[in-house]
């Protein structure tokens, strides 16, 4: 409690925007020349949920998503836009925000299958199907996982394949 005091003293803002409540955004405000970070949200972490270690994983999987949407404006190469999107879709799914998480594969997925590439496409097929399969949509993610498949087939990429198929079971 006398940490969260100090935290609200120093006019630290976090937002709660995840039903666990994880502490997500912190301000970068300087204060007397020190920054305020992540050791800020741990403190804060420790206080509130009385754990650190899902709130600064939760803040740097956020500024993982700031840093590569900034990449994906500045970029025009379709195949580093797939491959930034499909990144932010799985920095979503690692921060269980499957419904955005979705968003981000669908429009990799769009980019993609224009430019055939089918590793990635099967890859991001594989992604949406497991996102689905966390929403509890099985139908959704049985038609996804059975794409990813047939294009592993396709590529003979055994690996993944066996992740496939692993996912299907």
């Amino acid at each position: 409690a006398r940490i969260l005091a100090s935290a609200r003293r120093a006019r630290r803002s976090y937002a709660h925007t995840f039903a666990d409540g994880c502490c997500l955004k912190w301000s970068a405000r300087r204060r007397r020349g020190r920054r305020i970070g992540a050791a800020s949200a741990g403190a804060v972490g420790r206080a509130v949920h009385g754990r650190t270690t899902s709130c600064r994983r939760l803040f740097a999987q956020q500024n993982k998503i700031d840093s590569l949407e900034k990449l994906l404006i500045q970029t025009n190469d379709t195949l580093l836009q797939t491959k930034l999107l499909k990144q932010i879709g799985d920095a979503n799914m690692g921060m269980n925000d499957y419904t955005k998480a979705l968003k981000y594969y669908f429009n990799a997925l769009t980019l993609a299958e224009k430019k055939s590439d089918d590793a990635i496409a099967a890859t991001i097929e594989s992604n949406i199907s497991i996102a689905y399969l966390e929403l509890e949509k099985m139908p959704e993610s049985l038609d996804y996982v059975n794409h990813a498949i047939k294009k592993y087939e396709k590529l003979n990429d055994r690996k993944n394949l066996a992740s496939a198929y692993n996912t299907l079971a």
